[in-house]
C-alpha cells in the first residue's frame, strides 16, 4: 500500500518533500506540483520507496502552535482558547466553550511565544467549525494593533525557513 504524504513545502521554483521512510528531502518542480492540484505518486531517490503527495491548496503556510489564549465574542464574552496553529490567513483554535457559530467574530489576545513578551491582539471571524480545532481568518481591516500583523509576519517567517532545504 502506498503512504500519504501531505507536507509538501513550496517555494520560489520548487517543491518539497520528505520521504516518510528514510527522511530524504525530494525536489520536484513546484509547477507540476500545483498543476496536478490532487496526490500523485513520487519515489524516494535514496530508499527507492515509493508515496503519494498530496499538496495543500492553501494560500499560506500553516505553522503549529499550542499557546494559551484570551478570546472575547460579544455574543459568548470572555473566554480562555488554545491557538493550535496560525498561518498569515487565518488562525486554528480550541475551546470548551460551546456554541460558538460560523461567522461569529472574535478577539484574540496571546503569545507567539513564551520567550517575548509581546502580545498578539487580532480579530477573526470564525469560518469552519470540526470536531477537533475551530478555524477563523484574521479581519485584515480589524488590526487594532498593526505590530500584531508584524508579528504574526515574522514569525510564520522564520517557521518557514526553518522547512527542509534540499
Amino acid at each position: 500500500m502506498i503512504q500519504l504524504e501531505k507536507t509538501v513545502y513550496l517555494y520560489s521554483n520548487s517543491a518539497h518533500v520528505l520521504c516518510p521512510v528514510c527522511g530524504a528531502c525530494i525536489k520536484s518542480d513546484r509547477e507540476l506540483v500545483i498543476e496536478e492540484g490532487c496526490s500523485m505518486v513520487v519515489t524516494c531517490k535514496t530508499c527507492r520507496e515509493q508515496f503519494a503527495i498530496a499538496p495543500s491548496r492553501r494560500a499560506y503556510e500553516r505553522h503549529t502552535l499550542n499557546v494559551d489564549c484570551k478570546g472575547f465574542c460579544s455574543r459568548q464574552g470572555a473566554m480562555h482558547l488554545t491557538v493550535a496553529d496560525i498561518s498569515l490567513g487565518g488562525i486554528g483554535f480550541t475551546t470548551t466553550i460551546p456554541n460558538l457559530k460560523v461567522d461569529d467574530s472574535l478577539q484574540l489576545r496571546f503569545h507567539l511565544d513564551s520567550k517575548t513578551d509581546d502580545m498578539v491582539v487580532v480579530m477573526v471571524q470564525i469560518c469552519h467549525i470540526n470536531e477537533e480545532t475551530i478555524c477563523g481568518s484574521l479581519l485584515m481591516h480589524d488590526f487594532t494593533d498593526s505590530t500584531s500583523l508584524d508579528r504574526i509576519e515574522s514569525f510564520c517567517k522564520t517557521r518557514s525557513m526553518e522547512a527542509p532545504q534540499a
